[in-house]
């Protein structure tokens, strides 16, 4: 049995599109893979494969706008089907013998592309360059959609443990430092059907609902001190996994596969510094609302301040989540400003702190889950140094989060968990 993956080269910006040109065919598809899966799904089951009653293969997609970040979908995605019988009442794939059937591979046995697919404004629909007609009833077939239609090919490596192995994207490590203003909000769908499932629908239309591979962060700021002036310029956030695997199948990251740390700038709401008070209305935002953060679904620590920023950070150290935050901490009694921090004596304007960040039992025993939005809100109080000592007397950023789910029609349950 062959088990497929996704290479998703994809929380990076620059995708590279992997389908050759072709002409429109007034669906909006400009590229398609040059060899089609379905002569070698005939010639695997023969006549069987034909049916009387054809049917072509189309695409309902439903709540895509309401599933995504901004902006809403507004390009191609790819499709890959693979077709097994189905004849027996075994649950597995009967003997296994899946078939390659909407896609093509790329390179033999190791890499599959999947089939363009764009919008009929005509029909309503989704729908490929090449029309392909569903095979018999007994034949089951596994849809994977993937969004934008850009994302790479997917790979295989092989494994006899299970026949019912997922097919799966994997990341690819990020740049330090990247700006998320820089990322890719993938978008995936997975769908067993038959042909006489679809066959009773008004639209005889096979549905694909999409979902958020990623996660999405959002922080905003708060202080309680009377009289304190809070201005941040920059964020970042340390030691996030960003290569795994994504399970499209449960739609959710293998833990195991989790590798590859690296900080990430966080895109502020604002090119100037953000600045509020302990009278400000509400929180504020501090990291950008119009390019959110996305971030692989993953398990964190937070860092020990018992443990210095350099020992943490080392090769072989123990790698805790912290915020590095450049800030200013101040007071203005009508006119007459305190500099809290940095001090006055530093002779700096702004200077980082250093705030412990995990997200264990954070609406997850295992932390971040995909397509969930996570609303941070840092009270501002003081702060630690990379030595571990807390910037201003025994006070620190104290740190709550609020989980919802990406859309809002859909909000999870859940207050603040202090973290």
């Amino acid at each position: 049995m062959i088990r497929q993956y996704a290479q998703y080269a994809g929380l990076a910006a620059a995708l590279t599109l992997l389908t050759a040109c072709s002409a429109d065919n007034g669906t909006g598809v400009t590229g398609a893979p040059a060899t089609p899966a379905t002569a070698s799904a005939q010639e695997e089951y023969g006549q069987e494969f034909a049916n009387g009653d054809e049917l072509p293969v189309s695409y309902a997609v439903s709540d895509v706008a309401a599933t995504r970040a901004e902006p809403a979908l507004a390009g191609n995605f790819r499709v890959c089907a693979w077709m097994y019988d189905d004849s027996d009442s075994d649950p597995k794939y009967n003997d296994g013998n899946e078939i390659l059937w909407i896609g093509s591979e790329t390179a033999a046995g190791t890499s599959y592309r999947g089939e363009t697919v764009g919008y009929d404004s005509q029909s309503g629909l989704w729908q490929t360059e090449e029309t392909y007609m569903w095979p018999q009833n007994w034949f089951g077939v596994d849809f994977y959609a993937t969004y934008p239609a850009t994302a790479p090919d997917i790979s295989v490596a092989t494994d006899d443990s299970d026949p019912l192995d997922p097919y799966s994207y994997k990341g690819v490590s990020l740049a330090a430092g990247q700006d998320n203003a820089l990322v890719t909000d993938l978008l995936y769908a997975f769908v067993k059907s038959h042909k006489n499932e679809v066959w009773t629908r008004p639209d005889k239309a096979l549905p694909l609902t999409f979902g958020h591979a990623f996660t999405r962060l959002s922080f905003y700021g708060i202080t309680e001190n009377e009289g304190w002036h809070i201005s941040v310029a920059d964020m970042s956030i340390h030691n996030l996994y960003t290569t795994g695997t994504f399970d499209l199948k449960k739609g959710e990251w293998n833990e195991a596969s989790l590798a590859d740390r690296t900080y990430y700038n966080l895109t502020m709401n604002s090119n100037t510094p953000v600045e509020f008070t302990d009278e400000t209305e509400g929180a504020t935002a501090l990291t950008s609302t119009a390019s959110p953060r996305m971030a692989i679904g993953q398990r964190l620590t937070a860092w020990d301040t018992d443990d210095t920023i350099a020992l943490n950070d080392a090769a072989d150290g123990p790698k805790g989540c912290y915020l590095k935050i450049r800030c200013r901490i101040y007071t203005d009694d009508g006119g007459e400003v305190e500099q809290l921090f940095p001090t006055a004596e530093s002779g700096l304007t702004y200077a980082y702190i250093y705030v412990p960040f995990g997200n264990e039992g954070v609406g997850s025993p295992d932390g971040w889950e995909a397509g969930r939005h996570y609303r941070y809100t840092l009270t501002f109080g003081g702060g630690y140094d990379d030595e571990g000592n807390p910037n201003i007397a025994d006070d620190s950023v104290k740190v709550t989060a609020t989980i919802t789910a990406w859309t809002p029609d859909d909000d999870l349950e859940g207050g603040d968990v202090v973290i």
